[in-house]
């Protein structure tokens, strides 16, 4: 069952990594949630992944996540037109109108302008497409419509591995108002409670291994800088992480723990 599941999560992961053009092994693997733990080194091994950083309580990495997160508004419009041939006025005039409206919703959030960052975007494809890439749109280029489509045409490169030099054309505008959450917001040194590090041995199988003696380890007594070998077992309120044999884990200063693979 377990290496059902497993199997099914990579395939998730690839959806959204390799057929989207992106090469997953050269990024560090985050497990998060109550049971992401669970399957860390099995899918980081699958997705040919050597890097896995486990943070200090992934079971509510979602929630503490949204509470630091920067405040961000967005508004949208229908603008379907060929890229060339497309009046800029006439986009800049959408664009105002969107920025009011995230203005507004801002405000409401006593937001101070000040500390606003405001992107913009374009849903763009080719003529006779029935989807869409999204594509920054620089609008103080010289040129910014032809910025916008060279963009386009390299994002559809990479995504999809093909591009040419057809018609294109804009479907939606987009505008965005990030507000920068103040620097440290929630964040509170890491101080490892003092108690037993290792709980236990227990014997333990790991798929593809024989059954070994793994060491269970309490998470929150973990010292800085304390290194130790899978297979191994760490417990903690939020979760449990399962850590195969052939990685190498090391509790870094922030409680975070980097896992990297020796054996591959």
């Amino acid at each position: 069952m377990h290496r059902v599941v497993n199997a099914q999560m990579a395939e998730g992961v690839r959806r959204v990594s390799t057929r989207q053009g992106i090469d997953p092994r050269g990024f560090t693997f985050v497990p998060l949630g109550g049971a992401g733990g669970i399957h860390a080194t099995a899918l980081a091994e699958d997705l040919g992944m050597s890097r896995i950083l486990v943070p200090r309580f992934p079971g509510v990495l979602a929630a503490s996540g949204l509470l630091a997160a920067p405040v961000e508004h967005e508004a949208s419009s229908t603008f379907i037109t060929n890229i060339y041939g497309a009046q800029i006025s006439a986009i800049r005039s959408v664009f105002d109108r969107l920025d009011a409206q995230c203005r507004s919703l801002l405000a409401a959030e006593q937001v101070n302008e000040g500390s606003v960052t405001i992107s913009y975007y374009a849903d763009v494809c080719y003529v006779g497409q029935s989807f869409y890439v999204e594509i920054p749109f620089h609008l103080d280029e010289q040129d910014p419509l032809g910025r916008l489509y060279n963009d386009f045409v390299r994002e559809h490169e990479r995504l999809y591995g093909y591009s040419n030099d057809g018609a294109a054309r804009i479907v939606n505008l987009r505008s965005s108002h990030r507000a920068a959450q103040p620097k440290g917001a929630l964040a509170f040194a890491y101080e490892p409670s003092g108690g037993a590090v290792e709980r236990a041995k227990r014997t333990v199988r790991f798929p593809g291994y024989e059954r070994m003696e793994a060491s269970i380890y309490q998470r929150e007594a973990l010292p800085v800088g304390f290194t130790f070998q899978g297979g191994a077992i760490l417990e903690q309120a939020d979760t449990t992480t399962l850590i195969g044999p052939g990685w190498t884990g090391s509790v870094l200063d922030t409680g975070d723990i980097l896992l990297v693979r020796t054996a591959l």
